[in-house]
């Protein structure tokens, strides 16, 4: 008796088997609970408040080192247990992030935003502009965290101060620059302005201004310099408001 023969496998039938094949192993994937893990990888990823990725960063997991972002700011931890974590991301300059962590899902994506020195105290500066008292006050709080000894920093909380009515403090806080040896002109001019317009004591703004102009030339600063002088003498028409 003859046998019969095998029907030929056509590459029409081969692509559909494989379809049918891969659709299955997606179906399969899909039943299966994101949450049922013991151990997963957790991606996540770092950005700064203008959502531009923060590179560099070293991140900690319940306190043993971890991964470091990227340049697109993006890390991952490849074997991480299911439940809670704790996390701290730290570079230098910046802020630090500490915060915990339920891993409860495989789909997670870990977000984390992080500000550095420079970016909090413009943005205090900005909320300062609008008298935003609370917020700016609050930026400042975090800035202190990442160096409280940096002059940018003392040199924006005196302006807080001042323009809060916090006279003596925003002095103290600018002679404390110069002693510690930022002799900065914009630290002479704006200690110039309280001893004038604030404190009434044209002596002590006129000291001001000439350091002032010991470190950066000004028509307009040498002309406030000869009013006060004048008005020091008693000449007329030397009012300092002009």
């Amino acid at each position: 008796m003859k046998t019969p023969a095998l029907p030929r496998v056509t590459p029409q039938f081969a692509l559909v088997a494989t379809a049918l094949f891969i659709l299955a192993g997606c179906m399969s994937q899909q039943v299966k609970d994101p949450r049922g893990f013991d151990v997963a990888p957790l991606f996540g990823m770092i950005y700064g408040y203008d959502n531009q990725p923060v590179a560099g960063v070293r991140i900690s997991v319940d306190g043993k080192p971890g991964p470091q972002s990227d340049l697109m700011g993006r890390f991952v931890f490849p074997d991480l247990s299911r439940g809670e974590h704790s996390i701290i991301a730290r570079k230098s300059g910046y802020e630090t992030i500490s915060i915990s962590l339920k891993f409860l899902n495989q789909t997670q994506v870990l977000y984390l935003q992080m500000y550095s020195l420079a970016q909090l105290l413009d943005l205090a500066e900005k909320h300062i502009e609008a008298r935003e008292w609370a917020r700016a006050k609050d930026l400042l709080s975090r800035a202190a965290t990442v160096d409280p000894a940096d002059p940018a920093y003392r040199y924006v909380k005196a302006i807080l101060d001042f323009r809060k009515g916090n006279t003596a403090d925003a002095v103290s806080a600018l002679r404390g620059l110069l002693d510690a040896g930022v002799a900065e002109p914009a630290v002479y001019l704006f200690l110039a302005d309280i001893y004038q317009y604030r404190m009434g004591d044209p002596p002590e703004a006129a000291q001001m201004l000439k350091a002032y102009l010991e470190r950066k030339g000004s028509a307009d600063v040498e002309q406030r310099l000869r009013l006060l002088e004048a008005q020091a003498l008693g000449e007329p028409g030397s009012s300092a408001e002009q």
